[in-house]
């Protein structure tokens, strides 16, 4: 039973499941389009269309944190910390990370945000990530993957988010794993939104 993994060219969160993917060393099938478009086959498995999508035979999911706990389960991986309460604070990081950080800055990438809510939103998960400790788990990989396309199409976030001691920490732990790496150099990078050439 192969992994099918559907995404869209340079989607953070499908390049994190990826990066877990090469982690793990799991091979997958991948069916990509450019944003706005919908990957082939992404019906059957994401009934709203959602996208970061997985289906491993008959299961469909459609939530990148779902798909990594699912596909870190299957492979004994810790995701996140053995401590009940850093786990706690991993995970509360994880999805303000989510709530936030990307949601926001991708609003920046198409002019829809002003940059002063990036530094707030910064603020917070800087706030949150003093709490926790560096292991190769989730965190790492997702800051490390953002971090990665903040360099490439927002060097100035990237910058100031480097200027955070606890989140560059991360960025930068994340950034130097190979999985990371790895599942950055196959994402080929198409013009995605309007401010990004």
């Amino acid at each position: 039973m192969s992994f099918v993994l559907y995404r869209d060219v340079g989607c953070p969160f499908a390049h994190r499941v990826a990066a877990l993917f090469a982690h793990l060393g799991v091979t997958y099938e991948e069916r990509s389009a450019l944003v706005g478009d919908k990957p082939a086959g992404l019906e059957a498995v994401s009934p709203a269309g959602r996208i970061p999508a997985l289906s491993h035979g008959e299961l469909a999911l459609y939530d990148s944190l779902v798909m990594g706990e699912y596909v870190a389960a299957l492979h004994g991986f810790a995701l996140w910390a053995d401590d009940p309460g850093e786990r706690a604070v991993e995970q509360l990081l994880s999805r303000r990370y989510d709530e936030s950080l990307v949601g926001g800055t991708m609003a920046a990438f198409c002019g829809q945000a002003p940059d002063s809510s990036v530094s707030d939103m910064l603020d917070e998960l800087e706030w949150l990530a003093v709490k926790t400790t560096r292991h190769m788990g989730w965190l790492a990989i997702q800051l490390g993957s953002f971090q990665m396309l903040l360099r490439e199409h927002r060097p100035e976030v990237a910058e100031a988010l480097l200027a955070r001691p606890a989140l560059a920490a991360w960025a930068a732990f994340g950034e130097s794993q190979d999985c990371v790496r790895e599942a950055w150099q196959e994402v080929a990078f198409a013009p995605k939104f309007g401010v990004i050439g």
